[in-house]
């Protein structure tokens, strides 16, 4: 190939890929970011309501403190965010808990009600 044809096809290339990037809205996206279209303020609003009060622990059902993430933590009575926080990073730092005597040890703020 001429280096004259390369530069033209170099040129092509970088024109076409910057259509497809404004085509699809990527315009100050980093690469790799996922990025949300949001369709009206609205629907914002009512997701954040909605995370702010997550749904209680239904009878029978089991959170394994073990294995759960804050956001599931917090739906246990008495669990608030700071609280679900710490329980996460305490087993993050040393491991599981094993059992309610060893997160109540561990973890200040958890009592026999847990």
């Amino acid at each position: 190939m001429q280096p004259r044809n390369a530069a033209l096809l170099l040129l092509l290339t970088a024109v076409a890929g910057q259509g497809l990037l404004r085509w699809r809205g990527a315009k100050d996206v980093a690469p790799g970011a996922v990025a949300f279209r949001l369709g009206d303020s609205t629907s914002l609003r009512q997701q954040q309501g909605a995370a702010a009060r997550p749904a209680e622990v239904r009878a029978g059902e089991l959170i394994d403190v073990d294995r759960a993430g804050a956001g599931e933590l917090i739906r246990l009575p008495g669990v608030g965010p700071s609280l679900a926080k710490r329980i996460v990073a305490e087993r993050l730092r040393n491991g599981p808990f094993g059992g309610a005597p060893c997160l109540d040890a561990r973890v200040r703020g958890v009592g026999e009600g847990f």
